[in-house]
């Protein structure tokens, strides 16, 4: 005699029999048999290299679901440049996009949901190297105050705002070095008026011989009294970060002449202070 076998559901309802020689018939596929969703797989795209000051979109295409669509994207900064003030143009979105206010990298992480509610098990993580590479010399600063400083790049012997030897906002690109080649001579690249802030400039390919002095300029841009202002300043040669240090400015009118840099020598500290009331080039 050969027996009979019935899977019942729900204790109630037949849905398939077998004589014991032949697999029961159920009507259900393998994808109905398995036990709960699996999650969403996020992919926040490849590490990448942009220039700096430029504008970088993000791209969450490439995330995942094996058993239905992702719906859902949160995009978060981890790590930014000392300084950066970036933000997410939307957090929410598949491709958002940022400014890379500053050169360094800048570290993001991506979860997704699906939509059935599962989230991404693990947060998929990007770097965004925001690298200088095409310029010989870079100097940049930042503040987290709102107050108005001004970045300086002082040929020897000049003075804040001197017109023949001092770029910076009200003098952004002189011709120094050889003359009518562009690629030795400096740029200005970023103003802030009113800070937060930051402001660089760079140099192609410094001209040899040539010292040049970084400072910084509490121009002012503040209400209520000037008060005490921390600035950042950071230089990158080839593209790599090479000198980093802070000072506090503590009225309106202080210079800090931060740094020397040579072709020939690289970047020397000095870090003195004065005083300069100037408001404009002459």
């Amino acid at each position: 005699m050969r027996s009979v076998f019935c899977v019942l559901a729900t204790g109630v309802s037949l849905i398939g029999c077998t004589t014991g020689a032949d697999p029961i018939e159920t009507g259900l596929d393998d994808s109905d048999s398995e036990q709960g969703a699996r999650p969403p797989t996020a992919d926040a795209g490849p590490d990448r290299t942009v220039a700096p000051l430029s504008a970088v979109s993000l791209d969450a295409s490439a995330s995942t679901d094996p058993d239905g669509v992702v719906e859902h994207w949160q995009w978060a900064f981890t790590t930014r440049p000392v300084g950066s003030r970036a933000e997410l143009s939307d957090p929410t979105a598949a491709s958002p996009f940022f400014p890379a206010d500053l050169a360094g990298d800048f570290a993001l992480t991506l979860v997704v949901t699906d939509d059935e509610g599962h989230e991404s098990a693990v947060a998929d993580e990007l770097v965004v190297h925001s690298s200088p590479s095409e310029q010989k010399f870079w100097v940049q600063i930042s503040w987290p105050e709102a107050a108005d400083i001004d970045l300086h790049l002082l040929k020897a012997d000049a003075s804040i705002f001197d017109a023949d030897g001092d770029v910076n906002w009200c003098n952004e690109n002189p011709d120094w070095g050889t003359p009518s080649e562009p690629k030795d001579d400096p740029s200005f690249l970023a103003d802030s008026a009113v800070g937060p802030g930051v402001e660089a400039i760079s140099i192609q390919m410094p001209a040899s011989g040539e010292t040049y002095t970084i400072a910084a300029h509490y121009f002012g841009g503040c209400t209520g009294g000037c008060g005490p202002v921390t600035v950042s300043a950071q230089v990158f040669i080839d593209g790599q970060p090479t000198w980093f240090a802070t000072s506090v400015l503590t009225a309106q009118h202080d210079v800090w002449k931060a740094a020397s840099y040579s072709l020939e020598g690289g970047v020397t500290a000095v870090g003195t202070s004065s005083s300069d009331s100037t408001s404009g080039c002459n």
